[in-house]
């Protein structure tokens, strides 16, 4: 059996589509997003317009107050140890829920290994 390709226009449905938030972001303590798939609203409750750049809202508001510590300790010695990072925390929802996550993701580094961005997957446990 052949499959058909995936066109590009294909591909960002098919993620907009999960029930899953494809992210990129900056190493700052707000997360600051710069990319958010619409998987996002279906998440956490919140559009991407809503998290996109952390002008009314960032990422780190979202994530339970008992785990930002650990969020931010895991991703800093995963970035430390050039390594992917993989974390299980808490959600605060729009509709005031808790939401259980598991977030994978990596770093992006420049020419001399620097910390450009953050990419990766939340999705829920």
């Amino acid at each position: 059996m052949r499959s058909l390709p995936i066109s590009p226009l294909d591909l960002g449905n098919l993620l907009d589509d999960l029930p899953l938030m494809i992210y990129r972001c900056r190493n700052d303590p707000h997360w600051s997003m710069a990319y958010v798939s619409a998987g996002c609203l279906e998440l956490t409750g919140y559009s991407a317009t809503q998290l996109l750049g952390s002008r009314r809202l960032s990422y780190n508001s979202l994530i339970h107050p008992a785990d930002r510590h650990h969020v931010w300790q895991a991703v800093q010695r995963g970035l430390q140890e050039g390594r992917p990072f993989s974390i299980d925390y808490r959600l605060l929802c729009a509709d005031g829920r808790e939401r259980a996550v598991q977030e994978r993701g990596c770093g992006i580094y420049g020419g001399s290994g620097e910390v450009l961005e953050l990419e990766g997957v939340v999705m829920a446990r």
